[in-house]
């Protein structure tokens, strides 16, 4: 059965009214299409009549009850008082059957206690608890006592039968009973999803409203960054980057083409040959940066060196596959180093001057790339808070709206 079906049954008249001890269900006339304002009202309605309906009938069932367990409770009293040193029978018996009697005498008083203050509907269940913890014991007992056990039994099954009919009686209210805490609970339910759905309404406005605020220093930053491209000093300064670059690239390219004037290889073999220290440590530090070795070369040492390699190429102390080839490598004019090292010179000097004039213009544009992006990510953090709450958002509506459509439906 559909909720909104059994909402519905709720508020239909009853055709006929339940009878247990004189109390009877009122009838309730059906009520117009239910507003999801009214649901709350409606639903405490209903709830209260069941409610006192159930509570008139409990009240006979405990009284009814109390009757049975007072019997219950003066059998036990005739049973625990029971003499059996006249009976007949022999002392081991005897003594068996007053363990046991002990026993389901001590069971049947906590019995009766517990029977006091048990919910109703699990009076039974606690009866077949009974019988089951007390089976034992009501054998022992049963060796010679028959009437008094007889008395008790039989005020239990009074009390299950008491339960039974009670349960038979009012079936269908206790039905509706159970339906219409499930009815409460599910109003309940729609009514916790729409104070979440509030709470994250309210996050996702307050996340909005930073999101906003992040956005404007955006726009702030941004036009500051325009603002500044477009002033003349800034643009000087672009200028001068530009040009530095340049130079900077036609340095690389010149120190390749050193780099590549004499073979690496050949002068490793001559230092593994040198006895002096001071070439050994020239060469290697040309080995390792031609351009700068050059450039610290005042006396141009690197023509000795080279004439000294060819010599040894001559004179097959280092070998080479190719003697021609590789003293014709190792032949460069004295120009052509001269040329390399002037123009390098020329190129550090040009950059040190473009260098000079650039850091004398002042814009104000260091830290804003690393306060843009920083703002940049916080928004971009919002934007996917925002959507994951809105989905839950979304999630609660849809779940709102259909415990709504059954609240409010007839059917």
């Amino acid at each position: 059965m559909g909720f909104l079906q059994k909402l519905k049954e709720f508020f239909q008249p009853e055709e006929h009214g339940e009878e247990q001890g004189g109390g009877v269900v009122e009838e309730v006339e059906p009520p117009g299409e239910l507003k999801i304002e009214d649901i709350d009202s409606h639903l405490d309605k209903k709830h209260s009549e069941v409610e006192r309906d159930f509570l008139q009938k409990e009240s006979i069932f405990r009284n009814e009850l109390s009757n049975i367990l007072d019997k219950l409770k003066e059998d036990v009293r005739v049973l625990e008082g029971l003499d059996l040193s006249e009976r007949k029978v022999d002392d081991r018996l005897r003594q068996i059957v007053e363990s046991g009697r002990r026993d389901y005498v001590s069971v049947l008083y906590k019995f009766i206690k517990d029977l006091k203050e048990i919910e109703l509907g699990k009076v039974n269940l606690e009866v077949n608890r009974f019988v089951q913890a007390t089976a034992k014991s009501h054998f022992k007992t049963t060796q010679i006592i028959g009437k008094e056990v007889e008395e008790i039994v039989g005020d239990i099954r009074q009390i299950q039968k008491l339960e039974g009919d009670f349960l038979s009686n009012n079936k269908s209210l206790i039905e509706k009973r159970r339906e219409i805490a499930s009815l409460l609970g599910k109003n309940k339910e729609r009514k916790n999803k729409e104070k979440e759905k509030l709470k994250l309404d309210e996050s996702i406005g307050d996340i909005q409203e930073a999101y906003g605020e992040k956005e404007k220093i955006l726009g702030g930053i941004q036009r500051k960054i325009q603002e500044t491209k477009d002033s003349s000093q800034y643009k000087e300064r672009e200028k001068l980057l530009a040009e530095k670059e340049k130079k900077e690239k036609s340095v690389s390219e010149i120190k390749l083409r050193i780099g590549s004037l004499v073979e690496k290889k050949i002068l490793g073999k001559y230092a593994y040959l040198e006895e002096d220290k001071e070439k050994i440590k020239y060469i290697q530090a040309y080995i390792k940066d031609p351009a700068k070795t050059l450039l610290s070369d005042t006396d141009l040492k690197i023509m000795k060196i080279l004439e000294d390699v060819r010599d040894k190429i001559k004179e097959n102390k280092i070998s080479v596959k190719n003697p021609s080839k590789a003293i014709e490598g190792v032949t460069i004019e004295n120009e052509v180093f001269l040329e390399f090292k002037d123009t390098l010179l020329g190129l550090n000097k040009d950059i040190g001057i473009l260098d000079d004039k650039i850091s004398k213009i002042r814009i104000d544009l260091d830290e804003i790339p690393s306060e843009r992006s920083g703002i940049e990510n916080k928004i971009a953090e919002d934007k996917k808070q925002i959507e994951v709450l809105t989905k839950r958002r979304d999630r609660f509506d849809e779940e709102i709206s259909k415990l709504s459509s059954e609240l409010r439906s007839k059917g």
